[in-house]
């Protein structure tokens, strides 16, 4: 759902084009219109591979974020790093129980990881705040001040 949200202009812009290449039928348009709708429809079917193969694990001190097509990558960001969250719901997200969920992390590669498409009813910030406090504890980690 969040893969339709994401790319809706794009797929819009492909029916826009298949339209058209149907409109042009057997003139010198054609083939244009029909190299630029297979185009982005190859774009289209590179990103929700993409957005299939995301994956987010939390264990008890990272969160691992899996991502990737041919070269598969995994980010570790270990929990006693997080210093920050949000959620957010855009209009489109709100219709369909979906929600984003921002981490802020003191790491330079990850500043800021980004969960998208997040069903609304998971209360997953409180799961990662819960071990977040509990790796602080254990690592003795204490924050002073604000970062900015």
């Amino acid at each position: 759902m969040q893969y339709a949200l994401c790319e809706m202009p794009l797929i819009m812009l492909s029916f826009i084009a298949a339209g058209i290449t149907i409109y042009f039928y057997d003139s010198k348009y054609e083939k244009y219109m029909e190299l630029i709708t297979l185009f982005i429809w190859v774009i289209l079917l590179y990103r929700i591979l993409y957005i299939r193969r995301i994956k987010y694990i939390i264990t008890d001190q990272q969160i691992l974020y899996q991502h990737g097509i041919i070269t598969y990558t995994t980010d570790y960001l270990e929990l006693y790093r997080v210093f920050d969250y949000q959620q957010a719901r855009s209009p489109m997200q709100q219709l369909v129980g979906l929600k984003t969920i921002y981490i802020m992390v003191a790491d330079r590669n990850t500043p800021v990881l980004e969960m998208i498409g997040i069903e609304n009813k998971n209360n997953i910030i409180t799961v990662i705040r819960d071990r977040v406090e509990y790796n602080k504890a254990i690592k003795r980690v204490y924050e002073i001040g604000n970062r900015y």
